[in-house]
């Protein structure tokens, strides 16, 4: 096995499923850019009665537009990753923290920290060229400078103290509970993502966007009906002020237990009829069911979570 672990070249592997990574996802990409240039000019038979000639128009050049922007931002991100591995920057920044602490807890704190800021930075232009170069193009951006800036600095802190705890938490057993520590790092870090996953929707999310009690009852009455149907319950129907950052529609559900959700954008609600609202709500929901179905060991053990 040393042998093996010697001779091998681990740099040439790396680069290569990166590489392997990278070229998958680009000739899917390129494939259904392929797709869309082949029936860009004819609405597809289906959807003649639903979109107009200028509504599908619209939806061909926005696609085309962000699917070349995912080919670009996955090249640049396997360029970073590269910089950051085999270019020297993870050990540029592990040796500023060796020099600052000598403990090992406050240490992976502090490389945690210094990681996420590093790729926090370089992030911001490709989070700046997608809100308002892409989505201001095609007419979906309301974000705001000052939005965007906000959004940075509360995400940047958030993800600061969590991944902080998480960090400390693992070394600290990595250190202190013997040969059985990854059993004990499985657990501490199951536990906590668990806890997280509770809270993100009753204390992360309202930190970004207000959730209101969904109260039109030309809306409630069908959706309470569907719901009732399929014996989905949740912890109520909400709205969310999506239309801060954009006009995009959408609808999904979060948390799990007794704390889920079920959250509707306000742009959605302002363009569609209560009809069209079920049909969405029952598409998710099929993601559900499915979901249960697909992780459930047998159809009798299938149970809402």
């Amino acid at each position: 096995m040393q042998e093996f672990l010697a001779s091998t070249n681990f740099t040439v592997i790396f680069i290569s499923l990166i590489a392997i990574k990278f070229l998958l996802e680009t000739y899917l990409k390129t494939r259904n850019l392929k797709s869309i240039e082949l029936n860009k000019n004819a609405i597809p038979e289906r959807f003649v009665s639903v979109v107009t000639e200028d509504e599908y128009k619209k939806s061909i050049d926005y696609n085309v537009d962000r699917t070349r922007f995912q080919i670009f931002t996955a090249l640049f991100g396997a360029a970073v990753l590269i910089v950051f591995t085999l270019g020297g920057l993870f050990n540029f920044l592990s040796e500023i923290v060796v020099s600052t602490t000598s403990s090992d807890v406050l240490g992976a704190v502090l490389l945690g920290l210094l990681l996420l800021i590093v790729e926090q930075i370089i992030s911001i232009p490709i989070s700046i060229y997608s809100t308002f170069v892409l989505e201001e193009r095609h007419g979906f951006n309301k974000t705001t400078t000052k939005t965007f800036v906000v959004d940075i600095f509360k995400s940047l802190l958030i993800s600061a103290t969590i991944s902080s705890v998480i960090y400390a938490t693992v070394i600290y057993i990595v250190v202190n509970l013997g040969d059985n520590w990854w059993v004990y790092a499985f657990g501490a870090v199951f536990t906590l993502q668990a806890i997280i996953f509770f809270l993100y929707p009753v204390l992360i999310m309202p930190l970004f966007n207000k959730f209101e009690p969904l109260d039109n009852e030309e809306f409630k009455k069908p959706i309470e009906k569907l719901l009732k149907k399929v014996d989905f319950k949740s912890k109520g129907l909400f709205v969310m002020n999506a239309s801060l950052r954009s006009t995009h529609g959408n609808a999904f559900f979060t948390g799990f237990g007794k704390n889920k959700r079920i959250v509707f954008f306000d742009t959605l609600l302002k363009t569609i009829t209560p009809d069209e609202m079920e049909a969405i709500l029952g598409h998710e929901l099929g993601h559900y069911k499915l979901c249960l179905l697909y992780t459930s060991p047998s159809p009798r053990d299938q149970r809402g979570s």
